[in-house]
């Protein structure tokens, strides 16, 4: 018989999804765990997560990217940072550049 085990990914910072909520809206904090549970599928390193800011912006690294965007660190379990990505608003992320 095989289990299966799944990971959740721990939100840890000051900026919380209900602090996205407040400013960027529903959409925006339901975007966040959707984008962050793909790298972490991917990458089984991925444990830990931090929101660099509620506000959605326009990127300052890929100014090619005409979506606003929220920052989103993703840490090991000792939280080293493994990358950054930005996340839209429709649940989508790339890593920044």
């Amino acid at each position: 018989m095989s289990l299966n085990f799944r990971r959740f990914i721990s939100f840890i910072g000051s900026v919380t999804l209900d602090h996205v909520k407040a400013i960027g809206g529903e959409s925006w904090k339901d975007a966040i765990p959707i984008a962050t549970k793909r790298f972490e599928d991917m990458d089984p390193k991925v444990k830990k997560a931090k929101i660099k800011g509620a506000k959605p912006h326009k990127s300052h690294k890929d100014p090619t990217d005409p979506k606003p965007v929220i920052s989103v660190q993703l840490l090991d379990e000792e939280e080293r940072r493994i990358t950054t990505i930005h996340v839209h608003e429709d649940g989508t992320a790339t890593e920044k550049p």
